[in-house]
C-alpha cells in the first residue's frame, strides 16, 4: 500500500486535529517551508515482529508533514527501494521495521544503502531489530537488539559537548523519564562509525532493563563522510510515543528537520529556514567549519584558517546580541550572556551560510 500526502502549506491548517495542533504548540510550528519543500518517505513494512504502534506513527507523520507542509509518501512495499525512486526523497524513515534484511532483495537492500550514506535517514525501535539479517545495514546504523526489557527509565542528554549544542535537543530537559521498552545492543553504538551520541539510559534507574556495563544510548546520530544525516532513537514500541509523549514528538519532529538537511536556527520553527534539500557533497573534512564552545556566560568561536569570515551572535528571537569579522585563523570569546540560555551562532565564510544552536551554561 502507498499513500502520498502532498500540501502546499502548513498556514492556516494548524487548527482542528488535536495531534496537529498538540505537536505545533510544543513546537512553536507556524511557519512552512521557506523554499524549495522535502519529500519524505514512510516505510512501514516489516520483516519480523510488527509493531501496532507503526499505525500510530503514521498518523503522526501524516499530521506532521500537514502542520510543516512537507510531502509524505508512506508505503509497506519493498518496491520503492530502488535508486531512482529514492533519488526524489530527502529523508527516507524506517518506521519500526524489524528484520529488514528479509525485506529487500539484493539491489533494494544496495539502493538502500547507497541512499543512507548520502542522504537523510531516521529510523526508530524497530529498526534496529535486525535478528542478523542484514550485517550491512546494522554496521551502518550502529547498533543491533541484543534484548530488551521495559520499565520506566531515566535518560540523560549525553555528555559531550556535541550532544550539549546539537540543535535536535535545543532547550530540552537535560533529564526525562518515562515507562518504555528499552533496547539493549549487541555492541555498544559509540564504538560505531561517524555515531554521535545524543542521549543515554541511566540503567541503575531501571531494574528492568537489559544492561550494557553503564554506558547505554539510547538516541544518536552520525554524519557519515559521504555527506548524508542519520538519526535513530530507541522509543516507539508502544502508541503513546506518538499520541501523548510530547518529548519524543518534539524530538523525532526536529530529527526529521535535521536530517533533510534544514539549519536549524530557531528550534520553534526547525524547518521555515530551509535552503537546500540536496547535500552539497562529500564532507572531505572539517577544516572550513567553526570550532564553537558553549562555557559560562560566555561561548567561544574559533574560525578556519583560511580567508574572510563574519560571526553573527543571535538570540532565538532573532535578535543580534554581537558581531565579529576577520580573515584568517582567529578566536572570538562573546561573554557576558545569559546562563541556561540558547543563542545562535550564524557564521558566514568562503563555503557559505551556517547556522548552529549553542548552549551557554
Amino acid at each position: 500500500m502507498i499513500k502520498v500526502n502532498s500540501n502546499t502549506s502548513s498556514v492556516g491548517r494548524i487548527g482542528g486535529k488535536g495531534l496537529v495542533l498538540g505537536i505545533a504548540l510544543a513546537l512553536g510550528c507556524g511557519q512552512a517551508f521557506s523554499q524549495a519543500k522535502p519529500k519524505v518517505l514512510d516505510f512501514w513494512g516489516v520483516g519480523g515482529f510488527a509493531h501496532g504502534s507503526r499505525t500510530a506513527a503514521n498518523t503522526f507523520l501524516d499530521s506532521l508533514s500537514k502542520a510543516w507542509g512537507f510531502d509524505l509518501v508512506q508505503t509497506d512495499q519493498a518496491s520503492a527501494m530502488t535508486a531512482a525512486n529514492l533519488a526524489q526523497y530527502s529523508v527516507v524513515i524506517m518506521n519500526n521495521s524489524t528484520e529488514s534484511g528479509k525485506i529487500f532483495n539484493t539491489d533494494q537492500r544496495a539502493a538502500l544503502l547507497g541512499y543512507m550514506d548520502k542522504k537523510g535517514f531516521v529510523a526508530m525501535h524497530g529498526s534496529g531489530d535486525t535478528k542478523g539479517s542484514w550485517p550491512d545495514y546494522t554496521t551502518y546504523l550502529g547498533g543491533e537488539l541484543s534484548s530488551h526489557g521495559g520499565g520506566i527509565a531515566k535518560l540523560d542528554i549525553d555528555s559531550s559537548a556535541y550532544a550539549k549544542n546539537h540543535p535536535i535537543l535545543a532547550g530540552l530537559a537535560t533529564t526525562i523519564s518515562f515507562d518504555e521498552e528499552w533496547y539493549a545492543y549487541k555492541t555498544n553504538p559509540r564504538l560505531a562509525a561517524n555515531v554521535k551520541v545524543l542521549y543515554t539510559l541511566d540503567e541503575a534507574s531501571c531494574p528492568g532493563c537489559t544492561k550494557m556495563g553503564g554506558d547505554h544510548p539510547v538516541i544518536w546520530v552520525k554524519e557519515p563522510p559521504a555527506g548524508g544525516r542519520t538519526f535513530y532513537y530507541a522509543m516507539g514500541h508502544g502508541d503513546n510515543i506518538f499520541k501523548t509523549n510530547v518529548f519524543c514528538k518534539t524530538v523525532l519532529a526536529r530529527a526529521i528537520a535535521w536530517t533533510s538537511g534544514c539549519v536549524i536556527q530557531d528550534p520553534k520553527t526547525p524547518m521555515a529556514n530551509c535552503t537546500s534539500h540536496a547535500f552539497e557533497g562529500p564532507r572531505k573534512s572539517n577544516s572550513g567549519d567553526m570550532n564553537i564552545h558553549g562555557g559560562a556566560r560566555s561561548l567561544t568561536v574559533q574560525t578556519p584558517a583560511e580567508g574572510a569570515h563574519r560571526i553573527e551572535l543571535l538570540t532565538l528571537s532573532g535578535k543580534r546580541v554581537a558581531q565579529k569579522s576577520g580573515t584568517g585563523l582567529q578566536s572570538y570569546t562573546f561573554g557576558d550572556l545569559k546562563g541556561s540560555t540558547v543563542y545562535s551562532v550564524v557564521t558566514f565564510t568562503k563555503s557559505g551560510r551556517q547556522a548552529r544552536l549553542v548552549t551557554v551554561q
